[in-house]
């Protein structure tokens, strides 16, 4: 995905979050399988729920049982049947409000129907205009090509790892058959460590354009900053000079790994386009304790115009900006401040005109966690083995240069370029592999079918799955099936090694 793309995406994300938190009426999605996938504020104060809301089924949640919506649920996620109701909500004062609830059907970039969207509004509040509710739409609109920009991304990405595991793989048989003094060695090396750095930024520019639940886990802010940073740098002015001064000894909070990245691409962002003319910009993190409480200060500064200090209270408000209309939304600041919050931190600004400008963040820092005994970096050493091998990938190219990289540590390896092919050789004599490397997404019948049907043959059949792309939903399909290892393209060579050893019977 080309600099551009990205920042559109990125822009885009940001104006569909904040516009939809800043409706005035509640807004909820859930997902074919009536899960609820996302709410904005409005919607909680409709219906105060003390459990966790995301991921509740609707045809389970409280106030709509308690409505006696059940048929209409029904239909909407059979049939796509829209409906409109009116219900007496409670408020979290205890109040009743009379609202209107209204439930649809939402076509996907496909046409298809992926998601419904349901809204709710208090009756005593004036009823959208017309105008209103066409910017309701074109919002809608915008969100739906955010997805598309997210299944492209994913598509790329999966082709892309596939080169990156070529070539990646045939430079580390090249260092495996080449005396490590010849000079074909170095340049091998430097071939395989080229790939490596592009599967990272494959991996990155995913982690961007996902489209994630709100998951809370723990997250490494100094890590997330040199991501960050990493393609930051290949999007600014070279004229900019980028410093790092990740001090902070702990810097894990409690968070959502997209929204650190989207507060630190935003500040980034912001910073670059202060310096039209060049300048440096700062990034620096340390371990502060106020009051008996510590915290993670992140700060993000530029050595740019400034801010005049008339505008420093109304930099952070939704669609306030001081750029043109093809280089700002006013959306930007306004989503970090909105998201620091979310997280149990703040934001402070410090600004001088034509000195420059240093944004703050506080993060709660996470209580340290004890290390974890034995992790010492391994040695990339080869480790050989004997069995025979089915490999299961509809690139050709990947397929051979896994087979010569598992034949040159001594097995047995038979090919196979789809799932029905290789059920084919499978069902023949299943008791004689003792690994099948399996393919995600290939044609005729993907690698979930395929896995599928391989443990209906043999149910203890070891297997490990290989592939360019997997998110969130694709591996929760695929634990469903079993439990089996997953290894992400592009990988190296002493990996793969390890890996196999460990599962061939």
């Amino acid at each position: 995905m080309s600099q551009t793309a990205l920042r559109t995406f990125q822009l885009q994300e940001a104006r569909y979050g904040v516009l939809l938190q800043a409706l005035p009426t509640g807004v909820m999605f859930c997902d074919r399988k009536g899960e609820i996938r996302f709410h904005n504020q409005r919607f909680v104060e409709f219906f105060p729920f003390h459990e966790r809301i995301l991921g509740c089924k609707v045809g389970r949640f409280t106030p709509f049982l308690l409505a006696d919506l059940a048929e209409d649920i029904r239909k909407l996620l059979e049939q796509g049947t829209a409906f409109n109701r009116e219900l007496v909500c409670v408020d979290r004062w205890c109040n009743a409000l009379p609202c209107v609830l209204r439930a649809l059907p939402v076509p996907g970039p496909d046409i298809a129907v992926r998601e419904f969207l349901w809204l709710v509004h208090d009756r005593a509040e004036r009823v959208p205009d017309e105008e209103e509710r066409r910017r309701l739409r074109r919002q809608l609109k915008r969100g739906q090509r955010m997805e598309s920009f997210g299944l492209l991304a994913a598509g790329i990405a999966h082709d892309l790892n596939n080169l990156l595991s070529c070539i990646m793989g045939s430079a580390e048989i090249l260092l495996a058959t080449t005396e490590a003094e010849h000079p074909n060695a170095r340049l091998a090396a430097q071939v395989a460590e080229a790939a490596e750095k592009g599967g990272e930024m494959t991996r990155k520019v995913l982690h961007f354009s996902r489209l994630e639940d709100d998951v809370r886990q723990p997250v490494d802010v100094n890590l997330a900053a040199k991501d960050v940073l990493v393609l930051l740098r290949r999007s600014i002015d070279p004229r900019i000079e980028i410093e790092m001064d990740l001090a902070a000894d702990r810097s894990t909070v409690f968070g959502v790994p997209a929204m650190l990245h989207q507060i630190l691409m935003n500040l980034g962002v912001n910073a670059r386009d202060s310096m039209p003319q060049g300048g440096i910009l700062r990034v620096g993190s340390r371990r502060i304790v106020e009051e008996g409480f510590e915290w993670l200060l992140l700060e993000v500064q530029d050595t740019g115009c400034g801010i005049a200090e008339h505008m420093r209270e109304k930099i952070f408000e939704p669609f306030f900006t001081t750029k043109s209309d093809d280089r700002g939304t006013g959306l930007g600041l306004s989503t970090v401040r909105q998201a620091a919050q979310e997280l149990g931190g703040r934001v402070e600004l410090h600004s001088e005109v034509d000195v420059g400008t240093n944004f703050q963040l506080y993060l709660p820092l996470m209580r340290e966690l004890p290390p974890r005994p034995g992790l010492k970096a391994e040695e990339r050493v080869l480790l050989e083995g004997q069995g025979r091998i089915l490999i299961v990938d509809d690139n050709a190219v990947v397929r051979e240069t896994n087979a010569e990289m598992l034949e040159h540590l001594g097995y047995e390896v038979d090919r196979a370029e789809n799932g029905v092919e290789a059920l084919e050789i499978y069902g023949k004599e299943p008791q004689v592999y003792g690994l099948i490397i399996l393919d995600l997404m290939m044609p005729r019948m993907d690698g979930l079918e395929t896995l599928r049907r391989m443990l209906k043959i043999r149910p203890e059949q070891a297997v490990l799955v290989i592939t360019g792309y997997a998110n969130d939903n694709i591996l929760g399909d695929l634990k469903q099936i079993s439990e089996v290892p997953v290894m992400l393209k592009p990988f190296r060579f002493d990996e793969l090694s390890r890996v196999v050893s460990s599962l061939v019977s």
